[in-house]
C-alpha cells in the first residue's frame, strides 16, 4: 500500500524508477532506474545527486521498486562484463578477478565513453548495487582496442588482406594512422566504408596498402550498418538514434508538460493549493514575481525563461482556470461593499443551517454589522437568517449561474420547485450579462 506522503528516509537504499523524463528537471530519463542515497537525493545512471522533490508528489513521478523487483546478478571469475556505473555517468568494461556478496574486484578496467580509455592494471572495486544494464560480454572484439599487445585475452592472429570474408565488416588502417571501417566484397575489394578522420562514406573501393586489419568492434559495425542504411554519412555521435540495422528508432514522445504563468502573489497562493495538497516550502512568490510559473503536476516554480527552454507549455493563469473549471476570486470581490439586491458566498457559517461555507445567498435586509439573508437553493423557505458581514463576500456571475440554474430548468427535487420556478428565475442576472458569460465554460449542469 502507497504512503500518502513518501518517507525517503524509511526507504534509504531501495531502488526507484522515472515514471517521465527530466521529471524535475535534469538529464533523468523515463524508465530510468536509481538508488535512493539520503534524503530525497537518488543517482541514477545519467546524473548523480538528483533531488526527487518533496514526499507528497513523489508517486506522480518516481515508482518505488519491489526490494526484490532488481535481482542480484551472478559474476563468474574470469568474465568480461560490461555495465553503467550509477552516479559517475560512465561506462564500463571490467574483467572479474574476485567477487563478495556485495562487490566485484577488478585489476582490468576500462572507461569505455570517456577519455581515460585505457585498461587500469591497478586493484579495484565496484559495489553492485551501483551497477546497472549489466552484459555479459561473450565476444571479446568490442575490448581489443583497449587491450596492450601482451595482455593474455589479446588476440594475437594477425589478419591479412587474403583472410577478408565477404560481408564481414572489418577496421583497416594505413600508413600515417588513417584509418577506415569496411564492408568487404572479399580479398582486396571493398564494398562499403567510412573514412574516420574525414568523416565521410563511399560505395566501392580497395585496401590494397593496409597495413593493419583487425575485426570491427560492435560500434564501428553499427556505424557503417546506419551509414550504409542512410546511404550517407552519419555521425557517431547519433547513433542513439537508430537501431543496430541502421534504422531510424521511432521516438515515443512525451507529452507536454504545462506551466501556470502567474501575475500577482494571489494567483501564485491560489495555483499552489490546488496542485499540492500540502505546501512543503514557503511562498516564494518574491523570488521572480511577475515572470513565476508554476508546474502543473509537481507546484515546483521557476521563471517564465526557465520553463520555456525545458519544453515545457507556459500557459496564462486565466486559460488554466478555465480549463480546470476554477472560480478565482480577487482582492477587489472580496473587498467589493455588499448591499441588499446582492449575491453573496458565505465564507464562515454556523452548524445545523444551510448557510454553510460556499453557499450562495441573496441578501434581503440590510442590518447593523450585516444582513438578513436567503438561502437561493431553497427560495420556498422564509427562513432568513442573519449573517456578519465580514463573513460574506459578493458572489462572481459564474457562482450566482452554477447555483441557481438548475433551478430554473426543473432539475430540484422537493414539492416546491415548480411553484417557485418563476421565482428563481427573477434572481438570475439580467440577461445582458448572460450574454457576457458563457454558460457552459464554468460549470457542467447537474442530474
Amino acid at each position: 500500500m502507497k504512503e500518502e506522503i513518501f518517507d525517503f528516509d524509511k526507504h534509504k537504499g531501495r531502488r526507484i524508477k522515472a515514471l517521465i523524463g527530466c521529471p524535475l528537471g535534469g538529464n533523468v530519463k523515463k524508465g530510468e532506474i536509481g538508488v535512493l542515497k539520503y534524503d530525497n537525493v537518488a543517482d541514477f545512471p545519467s546524473q548523480s545527486g538528483y533531488s526527487c522533490g518533496g514526499g507528497d508528489n513523489f508517486y506522480k513521478n518516481f515508482e518505488l521498486l519491489p526490494e526484490d523487483a532488481v535481482k542480484e546478478p551472478q559474476f563468474e571469475v574470469g568474465k568480461w562484463y560490461k555495465f553503467d556505473w550509477v552516479g559517475f555517468y560512465k561506462k564500463v568494461i571490467l574483467k572479474i578477478d574476485g567477487v563478495s556478496p556485495t562487490s566485484v574486484l577488478t585489476h582490468n578496467r576500462v572507461f569505455v565513453n570517456t577519455n581515460d580509455t585505457n585498461i587500469n592494471a591497478h586493484d579495484d572495486e565496484y559495489f553492485v548495487k551501483d551497477m546497472q544494464n549489466i552484459e555479459l560480454l561473450t565476444d571479446l572484439s568490442e575490448i581489443q582496442q583497449y587491450l596492450p599487445n601482451n595482455h593474455p585475452d589479446k588476440i594475437k592472429k594477425e589478419l591479412a588482406v587474403s583472410d577478408l570474408v565477404e560481408d564481414e565488416i572489418y577496421h583497416i588502417t594505413y600508413n600515417k594512422g588513417v584509418e577506415f571501417i569496411i564492408l568487404s566484397a572479399g580479398k582486396s575489394e571493398i564494398k562499403k566504408y567510412i573514412r574516420v578522420r574525414l568523416r565521410d562514406f563511399h560505395n566501392t573501393g580497395n585496401c590494397y596498402g593496409c597495413k593493419k586489419i583487425r575485426p570491427a568492434t560492435p560500434e564501428e559495425k553499427k556505424w557503417l550498418k546506419v551509414c550504409i542504411k542512410q546511404d550517407k554519412f552519419i555521425e557517431q555521435s547519433a547513433l542513439d538514434l537508430y537501431d543496430d540495422e541502421g534504422n531510424i528508432k521511432v521516438i515515443e514522445q512525451e507529452p507536454m508538460k504545462t506551466a501556470v504563468h502567474v501575475k500577482t502573489s494571489e494567483e501564485f497562493d491560489f495555483v499552489i493549493s490546488k496542485i499540492r495538497e500540502k505546501s512543503d516550502r514557503y511562498n516564494s512568490w518574491n523570488v521572480y514575481r511577475t515572470e513565476s510559473c508554476i508546474s502543473s503536476d509537481s507546484g515546483d516554480y521557476q521563471n517564465k525563461d526557465w520553463f520555456s527552454k525545458n519544453n515545457y507549455k507556459v500557459v496564462s493563469f486565466e486559460d488554466w482556470c478555465e480549463d480546470n473549471e476554477y472560480i478565482f476570486v480577487t482582492q477587489e470581490l472580496k473587498e467589493e461593499e455588499l448591499k441588499v439586491g446582492d449575491y453573496a458566498v458565505v465564507l464562515k457559517g454556523y452548524s445545523g443551517s444551510n448557510f454553510t461555507p460556499g453557499n450562495i445567498v441573496k441578501l434581503v435586509l440590510d442590518e447593523k454589522d450585516g444582513f438578513q439573508c436567503l438561502y437561493v437553493r431553497t427560495p420556498y423557505s422564509k427562513n432568513t437568517p442573519f449573517i456578519y458581514t465580514k463573513n460574506l463576500r459578493k458572489a462572481t456571475t459564474q457562482e450566482i449561474l452554477a447555483e441557481t440554474l438548475p433551478t430554473v430548468i426543473g432539475h430540484i427535487k422537493n414539492p416546491f420547485e415548480i411553484t417557485n420556478a418563476q421565482e428563481n428565475i427573477n434572481i438570475l442576472p439580467k440577461p445582458k450579462e448572460l450574454e457576457i458569460v458563457p454558460i457552459s465554460k464554468y460549470f457542467k449542469i447537474r442530474n
